[in-house]
């Protein structure tokens, strides 16, 4: 587009005429321009994903899954299982929520030479990730029963959480979904509609 049809079009744009333009010959000075910068009290410094994970597994929470992870092991002769700590279970955790954020197709990729996690395969083999996955527990298994309550501290120290530390914001945005039984007897679910709250 040359300089005098984009002039013309500007002019249409800016409902101006021809006797509404005035040009001048000399040096170009720039108007001063004003950004807007926002009061420093607005500017919140979010946390970090270390610090939100330690809010919701804490130490105690973390002391009984290892001492019934360890419990479990022993109740069934569970071969060359060293005991867990702390620490490993923490690890552990972790390293599930950056697998699900990868989300590699395959667990034995994650230390495989191509596809390697060094965050995951430099702080546990392959081998004892699954042993402990294999004897991971919340509760004593003499409390188990068919109604799913085995994740039920984990679900407590989580909605106690919620209650306690999370602020309300005045703007909302809520996913809804609900669950139904399709004609195969398998639960579905479907987004029904998102909502903007004020």
């Amino acid at each position: 587009m040359t300089a005098d049809a984009f002039s013309k079009q500007y002019c249409i744009y800016q409902e101006l005429t021809q006797k509404d333009i005035s040009w001048h010959v000399g040096a170009y000075v720039s108007p001063p321009i004003s950004f807007y910068q926002p009061p420093v009290n607005n500017i919140y410094q979010l946390p970090s994903p270390t610090s939100y994970f330690d809010k919701y597994f804490n130490q105690n929470l973390l002391r009984e899954i290892v001492e019934n992870t360890n419990l479990y092991a022993v109740q069934n002769n569970t071969a060359n299982f060293a005991p867990t700590t702390v620490q490993e279970v923490n690890n552990f955790i972790r390293m599930h929520v950056l697998m699900g954020n990868l989300s590699y197709p395959r667990v034995h990729l994650y230390w495989e030479p191509k596809f390697c996690v060094p965050l995951i395969s430099e702080n546990i083999s392959l081998n004892r990730f699954f042993k402990l996955r294999q004897n991971l527990h919340f509760v004593p298994v003499i409390y188990k029963d068919p109604n799913n309550t085995d994740l039920r501290p984990l679900f407590d120290a989580i909605k106690s959480r919620c209650k306690d530390d999370l602020e309300l914001e005045a703007r909302l945005c809520i996913d809804e979904y609900y669950t139904f039984q399709g004609p195969d007897q398998c639960h579905s679910m479907c987004r029904t509609n998102r909502l903007n709250g004020a």
